[in-house]
């Protein structure tokens, strides 16, 4: 299972600096057609905004595996005996799990709504910035999940001992 996560993290890692580029590229690309050859592209700034969403919600996949996402640290300050702690990070990790369920859940429902509308300036169906939702929802429910079953094995470890 590690080896698998491993590999899916690679690929997020990879995913996140394809976008990065290609944005970027997309970016000095309409720049130079609107400022050099006086000729504005009409899709850029829509493809940049799919790319855009595409980062964020992908790119959170990276958070949750680093366990960066925002929280209340105030916790964090105060000497708190481990197993407090442990529990406390559990109960995190199943809110987190929790709002991405109902992210994904919201996000399957949007997808056959948005599919039948198209966008103006690239042609491509809605429904493209609303897969990153559900697929970023998923991968940082999986990194949730995964937390969840350490914490309760080392709740549970420690008290056998």
């Amino acid at each position: 299972m590690k080896k698998i996560m491993n590999y899916l993290n690679m690929l997020v890692k990879f995913f996140v600096f394809l976008s990065i580029f290609i944005m970027a590229a997309v970016v000095i690309m309409q720049v130079f057609f609107r400022f050099v050859l006086q000729n504005s592209l009409s899709w850029p700034v829509e493809f940049s905004k799919i790319l855009f969403i595409y980062l964020v919600f992908i790119g959170g996949a990276l958070a949750s595996k680093r366990k960066e996402h925002i929280y209340i640290e105030i916790l964090d300050h105060f000497t708190i005996p481990e197993k407090i702690k442990n529990i406390l990070e559990l109960v995190r990790q199943i809110l987190i799990l929790m709002v991405m369920l109902i992210i994904m859940d919201g996000a399957y429902q949007l997808i056959p709504i948005s599919s039948a509308m198209s966008m103006s300036a690239t042609g491509l169906p809605r429904s493209v910035m609303i897969y990153p939702v559900f697929i970023g929802g998923f991968l940082m429910g999986l990194w949730s999940l995964i937390y969840i079953v350490d914490n309760i094995k080392l709740l549970f470890l420690k008290q056998d001992k």
